[in-house]
């Protein structure tokens, strides 16, 4: 995604923004899912200034996701 914005790829974010979606629909990951769908709006609007803060909203709460399911593995014995 990081890429995609920095080319100005805003279609390109757009099939990112809605692959990230169902991933987070899936985990139940809502903030995440919100943020996607905040990608999706921006970048249809043709905003790359406001896509690519989205970008950096969606990279803070994926490393917040990630470290939430690392520590519920390890609290269940499976990591």
């Amino acid at each position: 995604m990081r890429e995609a914005a920095a080319r100005g790829a805003l279609g390109e974010l757009d099939r990112l923004a809605w692959a990230l979606y169902e991933s987070a629909d899936k985990l139940a990951a809502l903030t995440l899912k919100e943020l996607c769908a905040r990608l999706d709006r921006e970048a249809r609007a043709g905003t790359i200034e406001s896509a690519t803060e989205a970008v950096q909203a969606i990279a803070r709460e994926v490393e917040r996701v990630q470290s939430s399911l690392a520590a519920e593995l390890k609290k269940r014995g499976l990591r």
